[in-house]
């Protein structure tokens, strides 16, 4: 069996890594091996968009790597096994599968552009020389250096699993929730890359958050927590700074809005089956007296028959601390059992084990803010010039929140190196 024929047999024959060779680029290569009743000018369309894919991204115009990336985030038995520690007791029959995957995937890559071609020209009846004319790409790494053969690196395959898990959880630690039919997490691709040291007073706070991130990172008891207080404290930029921080100990973020919270129970069982801590993050979370949404959080956060998820937690922000929004008829006395009316309001908020109270800083405190982010910037020596600046640009915000004060540096450092004065 000739090279060509015989990559077309194990693209067709893969057993756990058959999602790479239903790769849409790998399903164009397909057709190129087989050439049989394809329209030849789609052949020569699928030939180009290959080339063109793999050399606009980040593959520098490298099938190998392409290929490659994909065995290395794949998701399959081998992979999930390998995420869990298990790899010294999979069965042998597996280990060997995966060997001859990764062995027949590497010749895969290995095919030479001209291969392909004679191919073709064996097949078709184009010209030689317009065959001859399409661009080549590339069958040797750039960003990836594995052995020649594939087979040879399934250790080092599971170990990266096991270090970083498998699929879209292995290459993104960030995902959003989206509840279009299907649901799914939906990777993250440019996250906000705020960090600890971004963060200005309010350490008390973050502390008690990080705490609680160890314990969940450590395997120990870990508490849902609620973040709670006045707009533009940093409510949210402590989750997102948390999560940053530990990304190297295996800790992802799903962030879920407020309309998709009817399948909080179905994400929690979904991630509970995960080898990996999470963290669930709702931002800026208030409800209406009579959102359906209401008693279904409630039970999902303390109350329902369902186990809870000892690697997932729940982070939500909020500028209200009982989480919902009343109105003085709320605590009219139209309601026989008032009180009761008034205990079921605040009884979600009691289902947190942590509450973390964040509140608008003095002028003091957020001139001693605006400075410390101005110091980060390099912006330094002119401290009553820069608190002046920044009276005047709160005052007519109407604000002294930290977010102001961040707002207010990224102008001032704009201004300066525009030489303008503040």
């Amino acid at each position: 069996m000739n090279k060509w024929r015989y990559c077309e047999f194990i693209l067709s024959s893969l057993t756990f890594y058959q999602k790479v060779a239903e790769d849409h680029l790998i399903l164009k290569l397909r057709g190129l091996l087989s050439a049989a009743d394809r329209d030849s000018m789609q052949l020569m369309t699928d030939w180009a968009a290959i080339y063109r894919e793999l050399v606009s991204g980040e593959y520098h115009g490298s099938l190998a790597d392409y290929l490659f990336e994909r065995v290395l985030f794949d998701d399959n038995l081998f992979t999930r096994e390998c995420a869990k520690g298990n790899f010294e007791a999979l069965d042998p029959g597996i280990r060997n599968a995966v060997l001859r995957d990764l062995y027949g995937l590497s010749v895969v890559a290995s095919l030479e552009c001209d291969e392909i071609k004679e191919n073709l020209c064996s097949k078709l009846d184009i010209q030689r020389n317009l065959i001859y004319d399409l661009p080549d790409w590339s069958n040797r790494h750039q960003l990836y250096f594995p052995a020649d053969s594939w087979d040879k690196d399934i250790l080092r395959l599971a170990e990266f699993a096991k270090n970083n898990g498998f699929g879209m959880f292995a290459k993104y630690y960030a995902f959003e929730f989206s509840a279009d039919s299907p649901y799914y997490l939906r990777p993250v691709r440019e996250v906000d890359s705020i960090s600890l040291k971004e963060l200005k007073e309010y350490r008390a706070q973050r502390d008690v958050v990080i705490d609680n991130t160890l314990a969940l990172l450590s395997g120990h008891p870990a508490s849902n927590i609620l973040l709670y207080g006045d707009r533009g404290t940093g409510k949210s930029s402590t989750v997102k700074a948390v999560a940053n921080e530990y990304i190297d100990r295996g800790l992802k973020i799903v962030q879920i809005f407020k309309k998709d919270l009817g399948c909080l129970r179905e994400i929690l069982e979904t991630l509970s089956q995960l080898p990996f801590p999470f963290i669930i993050f709702v931002d800026d979370l208030t409800f209406e007296e009579d959102d359906r949404e209401f008693s279904l959080f409630k039970a999902v956060l303390e109350g329902s028959l369902v186990k809870r998820s000892e690697n997932v937690v729940l982070y939500v922000t909020s500028n209200r601390r009982h989480l919902v929004r009343e109105s003085f008829s709320s605590r009219g006395n139209d309601d026989v059992h008032r009180s009761d009316t008034i205990h079921e309001t605040v009884s979600l908020s009691d289902r947190f084990g942590i509450t973390v109270t964040f509140t608008v800083p003095n002028k003091q405190k957020f001139f001693e803010i605006v400075l410390l982010l101005a110091a980060d910037l390099g912006i330094t020596g002119r401290d009553e010039e820069l608190k002046a600046a920044a009276n005047r640009y709160a005052c007519k915000k109407g604000d002294f929140s930290p977010r102001t004060a961040r707002q207010f540096v990224d102008h001032a450092a704009s201004r300066l190196t525009r030489d303008l004065e503040l």
